[in-house]
């Protein structure tokens, strides 16, 4: 994400200096922003892990158990992540993630969370309450948008 917003930065001074107008929502260059986590998030919108009740994550393709590596620097009060790797060892741990909106997910692959292709569970649950809230997001949108 470092490298990602320095690229960033480059390309917007690069924009100056070349006269082209900046439609950037944010210059705050210390975080990765949305747009770039929601960016990382279509392109792997597969490997999504979901915190359950009791601290652990479950994957949302396989439902399996699912810890962060020790190299990940993610911490572990984050709803949804979407990650890179999924490795095996003594334990299933993922690697390179990133928090995300789960209503991200919703929205960018609307085919893949459709509710009927994931079995009666742990899963499902959670992607009726993104569902629910990006319902919300739109009527909230809606009424301000028209004020």
């Amino acid at each position: 994400m470092q490298m990602a917003a320095a690229l960033r930065k480059q390309l917007y001074r690069l924009m100056i200096r070349l006269g082209i107008d900046s439609l950037s929502t944010s210059l705050d260059y210390s975080a990765p922003s949305d747009n770039v986590r929601e960016a990382f998030a279509s392109g792997v919108f597969i490997q999504v892990a979901y915190k359950i009740s009791n601290g652990t994550y479950l994957t949302v393709k396989d439902i399996k158990a699912v810890l962060f590596h020790r190299s990940c620097c993610v911490k572990s009060a984050l709803q949804w992540v979407v990650y890179h790797e999924l490795l095996h060892s003594n334990a299933l741990r993922i690697k390179t993630c990133s928090r995300i909106d789960g209503t991200w997910l919703v929205e960018i692959a609307p085919h893949y969370y459709d509710l009927s292709n994931f079995a009666k569970g742990k899963i499902e649950v959670p992607l009726c309450r993104l569902y629910k809230k990006k319902e919300e997001k739109c009527l909230e949108y809606g009424s301000h948008h028209y004020d």
